[in-house]
């Protein structure tokens, strides 16, 4: 789909009368659900920090503004400092320092082999 599709998407699914399917609030958080899922194939999983921080503390892919330049990494946020925290190899030293965020996802789950054995 492109984005004037996605967007088309969205607006119906925004508009449709679920209610012959099911109660309100549950046609409410299906509504929601369809909705992000849509909204982040516009910005290809990208999550702005102004929009959504995590809930969780763990390491997530980001992207920094550096200069006229965005970076992409590894970052993992504090969600009792409030703050992103991302490891940099500096003249062959690691150095973990405080980070400006601007978007973030989750990481893809690691990549698995898939068995070619077919005597099952």
């Amino acid at each position: 789909m492109n984005k004037q599709e996605i967007k088309k998407a969205i607006n119906v699914i925004q508009n449709m009368d679920l209610s012959t399917f099911c109660d309100k609030e549950e046609a409410g958080k299906v509504v929601d659900v369809l909705t992000e899922h849509l909204q982040q194939q516009l910005t290809n999983g990208w999550i702005p920090c102004k929009e959504r921080l995590p809930e969780v503390e763990r390491v997530y892919l980001i992207s920094i503004k550096n200069g006229a330049h965005n970076i992409i990494g590894f970052g993992i946020y504090d969600t009792e400092k409030k703050s992103w925290f991302a490891d940099w190899l500096k003249n062959t030293n690691w150095k973990t320092q405080k980070v400006i965020v601007t978007a973030w996802q989750d990481t893809p789950e690691p990549y698995k082999e898939v068995s070619n054995d077919r005597s099952n």
